[in-house]
């Protein structure tokens, strides 16, 4: 800890999340680095400023895969029977990190909405992650994830006025799907949330952060909501919330969603 204590002094975007999982994602990156030890690595951290400032993006950032968990039958049930088509629908991805679960929900909705209906907002403090989200190109082995269903979303290569209408190979999501994503740079710890969202996904993010800011991230979330509003957690953020009417959010049946009153 007290290696963890001098090198937070040099990564300001440590405030707020929770220590343990910080220093994990210190001891990984020193590793990468060729160092034993947080001890070895503090010298390199202070001397070289490139290094602090990949902290700035590169925290929490773990990856993410498509369709992760096995809510998405329950998830689908619950938008099916509260959204009708009948008007606009709102989908806010927070902590978006590569744009996986942006487009699992996208493929999930378009099952039964048309493709006007769909708006969603893909947001994360990673420029170079939510970069990736807009485009929509993955590379071929994440394919696997993805269940044959929704194989008639996809395409071969990327974006044809990215790639000079040649292929490089991994497969790029279909145009409908692409534009109706939205990107924005933001720090849930830091930055105004947006508002008036049907559905907001926020998974394996709220985990990361200190007591305080967890109960003000969760609050801010539900302010978030439209009226009867949905609200995906993950397993370990939804352990997290304590008293759920308090933010006036009643959880629905077994998987980790809340319903706005």
């Amino acid at each position: 800890m007290a290696e963890y204590r001098k090198i937070r002094r040099l990564i300001p975007a440590a405030a707020g999340y929770h220590p343990g999982s910080v220093i994990r994602q210190l001891c990984l990156r020193s590793e990468e680095k060729g160092f034993s030890c947080l001890k070895d690595y503090y010298p390199y951290l202070m001397d070289h400023e490139e290094e602090r400032l990949f902290w700035n993006d590169h925290l929490t950032y773990l990856g993410s895969h498509f369709f992760r968990g096995d809510m998405w039958p329950a998830l689908s049930a619950a938008c099916h029977e509260a959204f009708d088509g009948t008007r606009p629908v709102r989908v806010w991805c927070a902590a978006c990190s590569t744009g996986k679960e942006v487009y699992s929900v996208l493929m999930m909705l378009r099952e039964f909405l048309p493709a006007e209906c769909i708006r969603l907002l893909a947001t994360d403090y990673n420029d170079e992650v939510l970069a990736q989200c807009a485009e929509g190109w993955y590379g071929s082995s994440n394919l696997a994830e993805i269940p044959e269903r929704f194989h008639g979303f996809i395409r071969p290569g990327g974006r044809p006025r990215e790639t000079g209408g040649t292929s490089r190979g991994g497969f790029c999501f279909r145009e409908d799907l692409l534009s109706a994503v939205s990107t924005k740079h933001l720090n849930l710890l830091t930055d105004a949330y947006p508002e008036g969202f049907d559905l907001i996904l926020c998974r394996n993010a709220i985990k990361f952060f200190r007591r305080r800011e967890r109960e003000k991230v969760q609050k801010r979330l539900a302010q978030s909501l439209s009226r009867s509003g949905l609200l995906m957690l993950s397993d370990e953020d939804s352990e997290r919330i304590r008293r759920p009417a308090a933010l006036g959010l009643t959880r629905l049946g077994d998987i980790n969603l809340y319903r706005k009153a």
